[in-house]
């Protein structure tokens, strides 16, 4: 997952937020337009952090962790 701002804090928040929200929030059960799926568990690394000094985001704070999510699908059931 990669995250960046203009500044550290905004792209550090946005990180951490988004960390918190996979490692809290996705294990259970899912159905996203008729595919059904559980979440069993998920495994979020650590935060990395680069300025970039190149392309488009020259200069742009740029933070990046890895996101496992660990799941299989399951019957849709309903019509």
């Amino acid at each position: 997952v990669e995250c960046w701002a203009a500044t550290r804090i905004p792209a550090f928040d946005l990180a951490e937020t988004v960390r918190f929200l996979i490692a809290s929030r996705f294990v259970g059960s899912h159905d996203i337009d008729g595919m059904a799926f559980v979440v069993t568990g998920t495994d979020v690394g650590g935060i990395r952090e680069r300025v970039d000094t190149d392309g488009p985001s020259t200069g742009m704070h740029h933070l990046q962790f890895d996101a496992v999510i660990h799941m299989h699908p399951t019957q849709v059931t309903g019509s």
